[in-house]
């Protein structure tokens, strides 16, 4: 037996939590609190959202811009740390772009066209190769590498105001 709810549930983020509200049934809020233990959604997602979709350096930055501020910017071990957060939590075990480029002057962040204070490259990293633009991934271990801006690559995007856009749920299935 299947039965359809209609509910309005805002999930947002106010100041790095993450906040449900909207639900007066028991039952939904029993389901909603198992969700939020899977790990699909928690606080780290108030702050970066792992983008699975390959595309281009420019391309992810333009869908990051899109959809939530930029690439992701890491300034210290605690923004690496929920970048790792988010990678463990969705089993992703591979390379993504962040908001950093190889230019004019050396490595920046897109976000703001920041300097970079805080870095943490792969030792065995070379960056200062000028052959053919780079740009900066994250691997799943939260070390940096190099990359052709060319190659298609899943992405990390960034949240400036660190809340969710606004997701409405208005229809789901119990069974």
């Amino acid at each position: 037996m299947e039965i359809s709810l209609a509910v309005s549930t805002l999930i947002f983020c106010s100041a790095g939590e993450l906040i449900i509200t909207g639900i007066t049934d028991q039952k939904l809020n029993v389901y909603f609190n198992a969700v939020l233990s899977t790990g699909l959604f928690s606080k780290t997602f108030c702050y970066f959202t792992l983008i699975q979709e390959p595309k281009t350096w420019t391309e992810a930055q333009s869908y990051c811009k899109k959809y939530n501020t930029d690439l992701a910017t890491i300034q210290s071990d605690e923004d690496r740390y929920k970048i790792q957060e988010i990678a463990i939590s969705m089993k992703f075990q591979d390379r993504a772009w962040m908001g950093l480029y190889d230019g004019v002057f050396g490595w920046r962040w897109s976000y703001r066209d920041l300097n970079i204070d805080y870095m943490n490259w792969e030792p065995t990293e070379e960056t200062t190769s000028r052959t053919q633009r780079k740009c900066g991934v994250i691997r799943d271990t939260g070390n940096w590498h190099v990359a052709s801006c060319e190659e298609q690559k899943p992405s990390f995007c960034y949240n400036e105001k660190h809340h969710l856009k606004s997701q409405r749920f208005s229809r789901f299935n119990l069974r």
